[in-house]
């Protein structure tokens, strides 16, 4: 029996993961997902007001998911993954870990 490993590494995933589809895909998954988890993160995610040094307030609306190093950053990705990972678990073992997956294939 032969055994095949891919691996996907995504560069800058968390930093490129957009909003709209973290939300989407949470709203999707809806039966796993607390209504109060929703809104939190569609909070967290939202258009906020930044004072800055000369006491201007600026609005910043985020155009990507979280910082690499973000504590919250593993799981949005994760949300965004979840149906590559569902597809891929039809032709073999997924495993995914942070920004990096890979499936092994057995024939």
């Amino acid at each position: 029996m032969s055994t095949l490993l891919v691996g996907f590494d995504f560069s800058l995933a968390f930093d490129k993961a957009p909003p709209k589809s973290i939300i989407q895909n949470l709203i999707q998954q809806q039966p796993y997902n607390a209504p109060w988890l929703i809104d939190m993160l569609k909070r967290y995610l939202s258009p906020i007001i930044v004072i800055n040094k000369r006491y201007s307030a600026i609005k910043r609306t985020p155009n990507c998911g979280a910082p690499q190093d973000g504590t919250i950053s593993h799981t949005l990705w994760n949300v965004i993954a979840d149906e590559a990972i569902i597809i891929l678990s039809k032709y073999g073992i997924p495993v995914a870990y942070a920004d990096d997956l890979s499936v092994r294939l057995q024939a």
